[in-house]
């Protein structure tokens, strides 16, 4: 029971994104719910089977869908500052029935494991000059990682 309700909220969220995505196949629509939102939004998605044939380590086969949404907004006039997210969404269909390396099992591993987390979240700054500066501040909203420095020196 507990297992049917922490997949509940992941799948709500999936078919919700799937429905908004709807909008973007009817460009011309300017009143869908897609359209009326603000900034630009880009939605991609892949679905993957893998199976592993393994002797040593274990046979392992995993399905799983991502979706990713990349949603650009221009905060000046001269569209020279741009916001940007670009949060990722797995669902694993089999989720716990295979070595996903969050979940161990005595199998190969498929790592591709159930997770929500931002890929991208920058603020952007393009010069006159044709030059783009990006501060990227992903790892301070990344979920289930510890936050690094990505900077050199």
């Amino acid at each position: 029971m507990a297992k049917a309700r922490s997949l509940s909220l992941p799948l709500s969220c999936l078919y919700t994104m799937l429905l908004l995505s709807t909008g973007l196949a009817n460009a011309e629509d300017n009143n869908s719910l897609f359209n009326q939102l603000p900034g630009d939004h880009e939605l991609g998605m892949r679905t993957r089977f893998q199976k592993v044939n393994d002797n040593n380590l274990g046979d392992a086969q995993a399905m799983t869908t991502r979706l990713k949404l990349t949603s650009v907004f221009t905060l000046d006039d001269n569209k020279q500052w741009q916001f940007i997210v670009e949060p990722n969404y797995v669902h694993a269909f089999n989720d716990g029935r295979y070595n996903s390396v969050s979940v161990k099992k005595n199998t190969s591993p498929i790592p591709d494991p159930q997770s929500f987390n931002w890929n991208k979240v920058n603020v952007n700054y393009r010069s006159d000059n044709d030059w783009l500066c990006t501060c990227s501040i992903w790892a301070f909203c990344t979920l289930k990682l510890p936050c690094r420095s990505t900077s050199r020196r």
